[in-house]
């Protein structure tokens, strides 16, 4: 685990699982341009991040300030034009309403924890989390979120591009 800014070496794989969206659309380009000059030629690079259908998806208040701070769920265009030049989108696909059910495993996990390690938690913390889980659970379900897989290759066509599979 490194952080995409500080990564050294060139790498045959790549994987980001869940942390695109806490880079931040300042910083999109910058993210692209960096894991494609990490990739090792005929390298592969995968991305899965949540992100959003509609633009301006309005950020949940406690969530979005405390459990991941300056974290926007980006738009399809959005991952798309960030990474136009640098990858080529060799695979697509569209996780988002199994993602609900992932979510909703996590809170009946985390309710039903032993009654002294709930109560050692922070109540803000453990109502904010709930609140978390099942309104993305919601978001999902409602299919106005998408978690998405996007996958490629390194340098399918020149030193500037890497194929985004």
């Amino acid at each position: 685990m490194a952080d995409w800014r500080s990564l050294q070496g060139h790498w045959d794989k790549i994987v980001s699982v869940g942390m695109f969206e806490h880079v931040g659309p300042k910083d999109y380009a910058g993210y692209f341009r960096r894991i494609c000059a990490k990739a090792a030629d005929e390298g592969l690079f995968c991305c899965t991040p949540s992100a959003a259908n509609a633009p301006n998806a309005p950020p949940t208040p406690g969530p979005s300030a405390t459990i991941f701070p300056n974290g926007k769920l980006p738009l399809a265009l959005e991952i798309a034009r960030a990474a136009e030049g640098r990858f080529v989108v060799e695979d697509w696909h569209n996780f988002g309403i199994d993602y609900d059910r992932t979510l909703m495993s996590w809170w009946q996990r985390f309710r039903t924890r032993p009654a002294a390690q709930l109560r050692a938690l922070w109540r803000a913390f453990f109502r904010m989390w709930k609140f978390y889980l099942l309104s993305s659970a919601g978001f999902f379900r409602s299919h106005q979120g998408q978690l998405a897989d996007r996958a490629g290759a390194a340098r399918a066509f020149d030193a500037n591009t890497v194929r985004f599979a």
